[in-house]
């Protein structure tokens, strides 16, 4: 697995056509990964330009025969209603431009709801522990390997049995559930 990144702390989708253009040509990619901003599918003006953005970097992804995917953020501690929204909105963009949803924020609300006292988000309220972080990638894997992470032998320095938990949940976020 070979990855490059390209980041705008705080960034709009939209922002990130110009590194996306000249990423997704320097390489051949089979998979282009966009992450939005976690409140840019809020409110009338910024979810047009959250789906405008999205339409746009699914093209340059298309454009150089990569599949594009989008990275669902989760809901900020304080304000677990977010996540409805999130999973229309992301459920939307994902479908009008045939790309792979990767469902993290769908993940850490049911992980959050299984087992509220494993932190997956810092003190900050947004950023992702460590757990967060192994969940988001478990999450990954199972929809970019189109296979169950439960069991996976790597726990990234987690106890044994909450990293088994968050494989689980992944794994039924992805809909590759035992």
């Amino acid at each position: 697995v070979e990855t490059r990144m390209t980041a705008i702390s705080g960034g709009r989708l939209r922002e990130h056509v110009p590194a996306a253009t000249s990423l997704a040509a320097a390489e051949e990619w089979d998979v282009i990964v966009f992450q939005a901003h976690s409140l840019e599918t809020f409110g009338d003006d910024q979810a047009a330009a959250f789906h405008d953005g999205m339409k746009k970097l699914a093209e340059i992804a298309r454009d150089n025969d990569a599949t594009p995917a989008l990275f669902m953020t989760w809901a900020y501690k304080s304000r677990p209603g977010m996540t409805p929204t999130l999973e229309r909105e992301y459920r939307r963009a994902a479908a009008a431009n045939e790309a792979v949803l990767v469902s993290v924020g769908s993940a850490f609300a049911r992980a959050v709801a299984q087992r509220p006292e494993l932190a997956l988000r810092m003190d900050d309220d947004k950023h992702p522990t460590l757990a967060g972080t192994y969940l988001a990638a478990c999450v990954f894997y199972a929809v970019l390997h189109d296979e169950s992470p439960a069991g996976l032998e790597y726990a990234a320095g987690l106890e044994a049995d909450d990293a088994l938990f968050l494989q689980r949940v992944a794994a039924e976020v992805a809909g590759h559930a035992d």
